[in-house]
């Protein structure tokens, strides 16, 4: 029987062996497709440099960011696809005011709307048109004090009446035109250096108000204009009263609404699972002022709603406005106020709906959270937003006119306007995309430090950055990798052929044991003294499952000698064992040795074939002289 490699054979000295099981065959390459699919790929084990304090800013960096990222994963949205949900409103006016204006028109203390109380008393300079003082009342109705437009209602609290009468002038001056308006009505001469003088008139709507309260003070009431000439021929006599209208705290903004997105859509008429428990909710407040139930009708009276942002229609705003003029140097004597109040100068409420489905995609604050501590999915939140400034409807005025005069009321209205704002808010579904995307954004949050502590230490280390960046990496080239495989081959097989004493190509099992018995056994019986034979044993044993297998001698043919097996390790075995780490194995080498030129590319090998045709007609030709 001859074997590859035999003694007998003078072109080698070692026998080839051929580990025992079935060979690859044609479906090698299913083999491979398994294995690509089923095993974990990890990057080359990376160098770990002792680097000093730039590790403790990296560790530091990143100790921080985990502690963002729990944040993250506890307070905010992780996992939930977001839409700003679509809304429509229908809103009107309602309330009876009956009730609240019998009780204000009783009302005759100092507070009284009615009877020219000081308390309310304010002027915009002291001598124009801008003059609120000696205010009285009046009865309305919810009409005439409600005014809708397409997303707002304004509710009218106070009313700057204002007259105007144009009579053709007769005499000299128009002192006796104006005169005829009013009895009381000064003289030109009287004004002085002015423009508008102050009177106590008793007109239709003093009289009214001295039906409940005859003992009022007889304040001047109404502003009058100086008398003057107007156009071609006609005098102007102009002049103005303040009135409050009654009752308009119990006025009502009703509404309806509805929300729709691609997730899920309800309505505040309805009672099912996507129709919302409404909130109304005064920005900066710590907990709703108002709740409705699904299904309940939304509203709330102008009262409520002041009451909900913090103030009311008889309270001093807080932002600035233009100090009374009554106040000498800005001090006001009682009962004087420095600023007008709401009831007077009107204010706006901006109404915003939000809509929310899922806690975790509630803002933080402390009254969304009492929503959903007490509340359950889907909340409709109305926030409120208020705005003190002077708040008006402008000018309507009534004309009416006769052949010797035109009269002109114009009724100035300011009260409280509601206004409802485009909705906000967020209608949420789970989806897996959210959850990868946030993973992927945390990922890549927590790369930052390292990148910081690569720049530090490669960049800003002086001399040591240039050897950290030599110690990090290398640059590999083909060559160099045939090579490092080659000396590390020969340092392998120097080793093999010392535990191969019979020169067989193989090491077999008792040999392998020996060798490790005599490598780990110290060791073993230091942990585990007087345990000599259990030490072996369990060595003998290690060898035997990890690392001994059967093996046949290769034929002649290159087939495996099935009747003739040995047990160990073979010669190329070990080589590949012990060059495992190596880019290249046992056959790249032979490879490159058998065939100097087989691992040339394409362009490598043409420049070759060019360079050699080079070579060729370089070559000069010597021809031999005839004789």
């Amino acid at each position: 029987m001859s074997f590859r490699g035999s003694a007998s054979d003078a072109d080698a000295s070692r026998t080839t062996w051929v580990e025992a099981g079935p060979k690859p065959g044609r479906c090698s390459f299913l083999k491979d497709i398994w294995e690509e699919s089923t095993t974990y790929h990890s990057e080359p084990t990376s160098v770990k440099l002792h680097i000093g304090w730039p590790g403790y800013i990296g560790l530091a960096g990143k100790l921080a960011i985990i502690v963002y990222v729990l944040y993250q994963v506890f307070t905010a949205n992780v996992s939930f696809d977001e839409i700003v949900p679509n809304n429509k409103f229908s809103h009107w006016a309602e309330g009876s005011l009956e009730l609240k204006a019998n009780t204000q028109w009783a009302e005759s203390s100092s507070n009284s709307l009615c009877t020219y109380s000081q308390l309310y008393d304010y002027k915009y300079g002291l001598d124009n048109v801008w003059d609120f003082s000696a205010n009285t009342c009046q009865f309305v109705s919810l009409d005439e004090i409600a005014l809708k437009r397409a997303r707002s209602v304004h509710f009218v609290t106070y009313q700057h009446k204002r007259k105007r009468v144009l009579i053709n002038k007769t005499g000299s001056s128009c002192d006796e035109e104006c005169q005829t308006v009013y009895n009381e009505w000064p003289s030109s001469a009287s004004y002085n250096a002015s423009s508008f003088q102050n009177k106590y008139i008793r007109t239709e709507l003093d009289a009214q108000m001295r039906s409940q309260h005859p003992t009022a003070s007889t304040a001047p009431n109404v502003n009058l204009k100086k008398p003057g000439v107007f156009g071609l021929g006609m005098c102007e006599c102009w002049s103005s009263q303040n009135v409050f209208n009654l009752g308009v705290d119990a006025a009502a903004f009703v509404f309806t609404h509805n929300y729709d997105s691609k997730h899920m859509s309800g309505s505040s008429k309805e009672s099912g699972p996507n129709d919302p428990t409404s909130f109304l909710l005064g920005y900066g407040q710590s907990r709703p002022s108002k709740i409705f139930a699904k299904g309940e009708q939304n509203e709330f009276t102008v009262e409520e709603v002041l009451s909900a942002v913090g103030t009311c229609l008889d309270c001093q705003p807080s932002a600035p406005f233009y100090t009374n003029s009554l106040c000498p140097g800005g001090v006001c004597p009682q009962p004087l106020q420095p600023k007008p109040v709401p009831r007077m100068s009107g204010m706006a409420i901006d109404l915003q709906t939000e809509y929310y489905n899922e806690a975790a995609t509630m803002p933080k604050s402390e009254s969304y959270q009492w929503i959903v501590n007490n509340h359950k999915p889907p909340y409709a939140v109305h926030i409120l937003r208020k705005t003190e400034d002077w708040t008006s409807l402008g000018a309507d005025v009534q004309t009416s006119e006769t052949p010797v005069s035109r009269v002109d009321m114009d009724t100035y209205r300011y009260g409280v306007l509601v206004r409802i704002s485009p909705s906000k808010g967020v209608i949420s579904k789970f989806d897996f995309n959210v959850v990868i995307n946030w993973i992927v954004n945390a990922t890549v949050l927590l790369s930052f430090p390292g990148i910081a502590v690569s720049y530090i230490i490669f960049n800003l280390c002086g001399k040591r950055s240039k050897l950290y960046e030599k110690a990090n990496g290398k640059t590999v080239t083909v060559d160099s990798m045939y090579k490092q495989f080659a000396f590390s081959s020969l340092i392998a097989n120097s080793f093999f052929e010392k535990l191969d004493t019979k020169g067989t190509g193989m090491v077999e099992t008792q040999v392998l044991q020996d060798a490790f018995i005599a490598l780990l056994r110290p060791k073993m019986l230091a942990k585990h003294p007087g345990k000599k034979e259990w030490a072996s044993d369990q060595i003998k044993l290690f060898v035997e499952r990890l690392l001994a297998r059967d093996y046949h001698p290769e034929g002649q043919d290159g087939e495996p000698l099935m009747d003739v097996t040995k047990t160990g390790v073979s010669h190329s075995a070990f080589i590949k064992a012990c060059t495992f780490s190596e880019a290249f194995d046992w056959e790249d080498l032979m490879a490159i040795v058998e065939n100097p030129d087989g691992d040339l590319g394409p362009d490598q090998k043409l420049v070759k074939r060019i360079s050699k045709k080079k070579q060729k007609s370089s070559i000069v030709q010597v021809v031999p002289a005839e004789s």
